[in-house]
């Protein structure tokens, strides 16, 4: 399901555990085990594309290992 909130993503991913929700983009946190696959600079979940932004690029390799 999408969640749509007026929250900061940051106060929203305080709350939420590190382990399972990963802040890909400056307007999108995405839980971990949703992830399709990764192409670039996108992910893929069901038939939604969420981009990786520039400076979260990083915390996505590091999941990848």
């Amino acid at each position: 399901d999408t969640i749509t909130i007026r929250e900061k993503i940051s106060d929203l991913l305080e709350i939420l555990t590190k382990e399972n929700f990963l802040q890909v983009h400056k307007s999108f946190a995405i839980a971990v085990k949703h992830i399709q696959s990764i192409d670039g600079n996108r992910i893929f979940i069901q038939e939604y594309t969420v981009p990786i932004g520039k400076m979260y690029k990083a915390n996505v390799n590091e999941l990848l290992k």
